[in-house]
């Protein structure tokens, strides 16, 4: 049987009154949010900001994943479900957006690192990317905003500050903000509304030219 994700989408206020094309955030949680009950995936980020605030002007993108599998098995399955979604809504797809928390957040690298093309800007949080040396590259100019706990002992902050670093050696710009004295839980990110502005000053053709 061919797997596949169940997903919540969550469209702006006024798109059924419109004929705008709208900015995505493709979202992946992390490891708690696993399993059949999509209510896990709207607790936090960016699904829950979506229901909060009705001038929220992003469609968003959440899918789930299955219990026992993680996003970065699955990079091709992610792809598919963007495609059907692009084909089927009203996206521009100049300010697509990526972004994940803990397996969410290594998921976001390894999305990017392999299909890079589709996105204008992505931010990982609380992650531990294992990327292999032959990909960094097709991410040097990518807008990317690193968030992590100082205090993380899940996802070691050293593994962030490696990536970061290499992407730097080959003369990316990539942003890390460290959170002091806060540990893996750092949802709380999605609260600031700096983040989105910062998503939204960021276009798939100013880094792609």
């Amino acid at each position: 049987m061919e797997k596949k994700f169940e997903y919540l989408i969550t469209f702006p206020r006024g798109y059924a009154q419109t004929t705008n094309q709208w900015p995505l955030i493709l979202f992946l949680h992390g490891s708690s949010g696993r399993g059949t009950d999509l209510n896990l995936v709207k607790r936090y980020g960016p699904p829950f900001i979506a229901t909060q605030q009705l001038d929220f002007p992003f469609i968003v993108l959440a899918p789930q994943c299955p219990v026992g599998e993680y996003w970065t098995a699955n990079a091709e399955m992610l792809v598919a479900l963007l495609d059907d979604v692009l084909k089927r809504c009203r996206i521009d797809q100049e300010r697509v957006y990526l972004t994940g928390t803990s397996m969410g957040g290594d998921g976001t690298w390894n999305l990017a690192c392999q299909h890079p093309e589709y996105f204008a800007a992505i931010a990982p949080l609380a992650s531990s990317p294992q990327i292999p040396e032959k990909w960094n590259i097709r991410l040097i100019g990518m807008p990317t905003w690193v968030f992590h706990g100082e205090r993380d002992a899940v996802c070691l902050l050293k593994n962030d500050q490696a990536m970061i670093s290499a992407l730097r050696m080959q003369g990316g710009a990539p942003h890390l903000t460290i959170l002091p004295d806060q540990g893996h839980y750092i949802a709380g990110v999605y609260r600031d509304h700096r983040l989105y502005e910062w998503f939204l000053a960021n276009t798939r053709r100013d880094w792609e030219s």
